[in-house]
């Protein structure tokens, strides 16, 4: 399959979707199932293909295979991801290392370029999302900086509660994205909030409260009932 068609077949996809107010999520996911049931020597070329693009975005399509390849079925995907990522890091911006990197530990892939990358770029410290899933591969390492995401950059410990919904809004998005990451980390996050800032825990675990109150289907019942029975 040349990447003519392969282009075609993406664009013509892509305009069946165009109607979907889903910033593009159900139309990632059907390319990712087209490309899941061809035959293999082709689905192998599409794969070469996206590779390709997340490496050199020659057609523009860099963004796209990089969404696309969460959803791919290759043994061999995560390995040549890393590969690239070496190869290009040093040529790219924040946003493809992020982007790159995300998708490696969303595939719960162990490599040391995170912890590589985490010291050369300290302002990745401030992204939960990507810390989050960090965490979930390396809890050891991870959940301290988590720890301290919450308790310096959104002055957990300085937050007075209320009952203002918007009072919570930063804290409690993070703690939402981290549930749906892992909620196995939420109670050990706690802990070392705890341990680094008794204060911090106190209004941490008010805004765990709030979550537990007003998005219980967030949480599993098992999480839910040693959760509040450590509260």
């Amino acid at each position: 399959m040349t990447d003519s068609v392969i282009i075609s077949t993406i664009k013509n996809l892509q305009k069946e979707y165009s109607g979907y107010k889903d910033g593009g999520r159900a139309f990632v996911e059907a390319l990712a199932k087209k490309i899941n049931n061809i035959v293999d020597e082709e689905k192998k070329e599409v794969i070469d293909f996206l590779l390709r693009e997340i490496e050199l975005n020659a057609n523009d399509l860099g963004d796209l295979a990089l969404r696309t390849i969460e959803f791919l079925d290759s043994p061999d995907m995560a390995n040549r991801l890393e590969e690239i990522y070496k190869r290009q890091h040093n040529k790219k911006d924040e946003y493809w290392k992020q982007g790159v990197l995300l998708k490696l530990l969303m595939k719960s892939h162990p490599s040391a370029i995170y912890d590589d990358y985490l010291e050369k770029s300290p302002e990745a410290k401030e992204y939960f999302y990507f810390l989050s899933y960090y965490s979930k591969l390396y809890p050891q390492k991870g959940i301290p900086l988590l720890a301290d995401s919450l308790i310096e950059d959104h002055h957990v410990a300085a937050t007075l509660p209320s009952d203002n919904p918007n009072s919570f809004a930063g804290v409690e998005f993070d703690m939402l994205t981290l549930i749906m990451v892992s909620e196995e980390l939420v109670t050990p996050l706690l802990e070392e909030v705890r341990r680094k800032n008794a204060k911090a825990a106190e209004h941490l675990k008010k805004h765990l409260v709030h979550l537990l109150e007003h998005y219980p289907y967030r949480f599993s019942k098992e999480i839910k009932d040693s959760f509040l029975a450590e509260l």
